[in-house]
């Protein structure tokens, strides 16, 4: 039995690797559900500019260190998990590494979803060398920008001028070849150009030839790439007459308008997860044990005019025990494409939006026109997906929509409003109405979103969230967010009733009494979040928040029992963030959690610390204890679990990852005390391209 097991997962190893070397680019191949759409790097007059983009609302807290580091800890706050599926609330809590176009951003080392508590995740990025940095939020909280600032040249680069001008290649060379592996921005931007030069003039003519070629691919446009593509042609004509038997090269420098910035990257690796527990007097129980592979995987080319992506990122888990089923999920795939110079964009596939309507994944297209500066019409047709575990495009349901989005009024404000309708099968599953309002400026942002269902005649959502920068050291928020839960549409009808599909019902009830039990099956609820984050020193910032949210329950009808509301509970939270307390550039979260709910209290204290041991070696120690009791009886659990995670970078491209935990719990229910322990471990690598 044991030798089969082995070979099941030699097996699996085997098929996942063959899966992985092929990219994954079959349809049904699955991906886990992704926080992040994605990450766009891009020039700026200061240095390089980090766009990180959300697949849902994120409201930026605050990070540290505060404006310099080789590291930075990014806070959020999300201030409702209703209308997220269990696999997005999950992977907010979970490590999730991030990819990127790495030519665009040398000094940019690793970008990865840290997750934590999923009320309150973390996002991280580390870079190869100490940079001065500035973060903010958006104003429609779906991304956050991060600027590294280049505002003096480097000691590396001053030097290299000086040993280029009496003519000492080979210490020119030394210095440049380090600067441009250590710099970000305008000055690798230079220090790339002089390597360049410098190889010219040492007569190592095709390696200046690379240095230049690589010089335009990552900074086509402006007067310093005009400069360099002629010292390219005078050096490929000079090549050229110095061979004349050759033949003649067909490589052209291409037009500066029309030329191509072509990028392939992304990420394959393969992890091992195993959880077990042991019950004091019982077996050894394996509760997990599965190989999950992923492939993140894009294609990207743009000019002055165009601009077209393609995306994919897949996985499949290969469960070892008995009686499971591999798993496939699929989170993305699709094709975009934007005509900058006559506005118009289009994105075909499986894709996560969050505005226009739509909120949450679909299979379809996204289509967008600018009429005017100011105004956008966008229309968008598409199928639900239910859950990244769906592998087809279920035709059942379809939905199609319009909106405007009128931008940049006043400097200060932004508007979108939508129509969108849904069917399911012969019945109308969601005809709405709704709206965004955008506000910033002066530290001070907002957001409010509303949907109205036009056919239940019932409100949807209204959510209202907001930022305000008081002084330097101070910021608060709050959010007010209603919704229904799930968001109310026919659909909702089948709660209960132990079938898959809505078309299941059409025998059973008229369409009335379906849409009567889609509105009974449809919960609300309420929360009101108001929080601070304060810096107290260059080492150590505060953040406190309350939350307050109120369940209501469901109606009793047809074959279904419906549920009670849950009454208003409440949730506080305290986090003490540090950085540079033992060693340089570490960062620390200490956080306390009082949660007060209708049935019980609970406590949770944690602790997430985070080392860097020289450029490859990372160590992220973390605690976590939680207490619970019942109000209504003695029920009572303790859970104590320390985890420690470690990742070795070798060479630029290959990371190794071990992560390991145990849980000790202590339990009493109904007078009867239970203690158990339990540990996991999840090991593997993943390569960068």
């Amino acid at each position: 039995m044991h030798n089969n097991k082995q070979n099941k997962a030699c097996l699996a190893v085997m098929k996942t690797s063959l899966i992985l070397t092929a990219l994954l680019l079959i349809y049904p191949t699955i991906v886990q559900a992704r926080v992040v759409e994605d990450v766009d790097i891009r020039q700026a007059s200061e240095g390089s500019e980090i766009q990180i983009n959300f697949a849902f609302p994120m409201q930026y807290i605050g990070h540290i260190p505060d404006s310099k580091g080789n590291n930075v800890r990014i806070q959020f706050k999300v201030n409702s998990l209703n209308g997220l599926d269990g696999t997005d609330i999950k992977t907010l809590s979970e490590h999730s590494n991030l990819t990127w176009d790495h030519s665009s951003a040398p000094s940019v080392q690793e970008i990865f979803w840290e997750g934590g508590n999923a009320g309150s995740p973390v996002l991280s990025i580390l870079f190869n060398h100490d940079v001065d940095f500035d973060v903010s939020g958006s104003h429609d909280q779906r991304s956050v920008t991060l600027l590294i600032k280049e505002v003096m040249e480097s000691p590396l680069l001053a030097e290299a001028m000086e040993a280029l001008k009496v003519n000492d290649y080979t210490k020119a060379l030394r210095l440049l070849t380090k600067a441009e592996a250590t710099s970000a921005g305008a000055s690798h931007k230079k220090a790339l150009e002089y390597l360049g030069l410098a190889r010219q003039r040492n007569n190592q003519f095709a390696h200046a030839k690379a240095e230049y070629e690589r010089f335009l691919k990552l900074y086509p446009d402006g007067p310093d790439a005009v400069r360099v593509k002629q010292r390219l042609d005078a050096l490929m004509t000079a090549n050229q007459n110095a061979q004349p038997k050759l033949r003649q090269s067909k490589l052209s420098s291409p037009k500066e308008d029309g030329m191509w910035d072509t990028s392939v990257y992304g990420s394959l690796s393969q992890f091992y997860f195993r959880d077990e527990t042991s019950p004091q007097g019982g077996d050894k129980r394996v509760n997990v044990s599965s190989l999950n592979s992923n492939a993140d995987l894009n294609l990207r080319m743009r000019n002055k005019d165009y601009d077209m992506r393609f995306q994919f990122v897949g996985s499949h888990d290969n469960d070892f025990l008995d009686g499971r089923d591999n798993r496939k999920r699929l989170s993305r795939l699709f094709f975009d494409f934007r005509d900058k110079k006559h506005g118009i964009n289009a994105r075909l596939g499986r894709q996560s939006k969050s505005s226009g309507g739509v909120l949450g994944r679909f299979d379809g297209v996204d289509l967008g026109y600018e009429i005017t500066s100011k105004i956008k019409i966008n229309t968008v047709y598409g199928y639900p997906v239910q859950s990244s575990r769906q592998t087809n495009i279920n035709t059942d349901r379809k939905f199609y929509g319009a909106s405007l989005d009128f931008g940049d009024f006043l400097e200060s404000w932004d508007f979108t409003t939508y129509f969108i309708e849904q069917k399911n099968k012969s019945l109308l599953d969601r005809r709405a109405v709704g709206g965004e309002v955008r506000y910033f400026k002066n530290g001070k942002s907002l957001f409010a979103m509303v949907d109205y269902d036009l056919h239940f005649k019932e409100l949807n959502l209204i959510m209202l969230n907001s930022n305000w920068i008081l002084t330097e050291n101070t910021t608060v928020y709050m959010s007010l967010d209603y919704r229904k839960n799930p968001l109310l549409t026919t659909t909702n009808a089948i709660q209960g009733e132990g079938v898959e599909n809505l078309s299941d019902l059409f025998d059973l009830y008229t369409a009335e009494e379906i849409y009567l039990f889609a509105q009974d099956r449809t919960s609300a609820s309420k929360t009101a979040t108001f929080g601070l984050n304060q810096k107290l020193s260059d080492h150590y910032q505060l953040s406190v928040d309350i939350t307050a949210t109120n369940m209501q329950g469901t109606v009793t009808s047809g074959q279904v029992i419906g549920y009670p509301g849950t009454g208003t509970d409440i949730y506080t939270s305290v986090q003490l963030l540090g950085n540079n307390l033992i060693f340089d550039n570490d960062s620390h979260i200490i956080g306390v959690r009082y949660n007060d709910r209708d049935r019980d209290r609970s406590y949770t204290l944690f602790m997430n610390s985070r080392f860097r041991i020289g450029q490859s070696f990372r160590l992220n120690p973390r605690i976590r204890i939680d207490y619970k009791s019942d109000k209504q009886d003695s029920d009572t659990r303790l859970i104590i679990r320390p985890l420690l995670k470690m990742d070795y970078r070798i060479g630029k491209w290959l990371y190794v990852e071990f992560e390991g935990g145990y849980e000790w719990r202590n339990e009493t229910f109904s007078g009867i005390k239970q203690t158990s322990s339990g540990n996991y471990i999840y090991m593997g690598y993943r390569a960068i391209f």
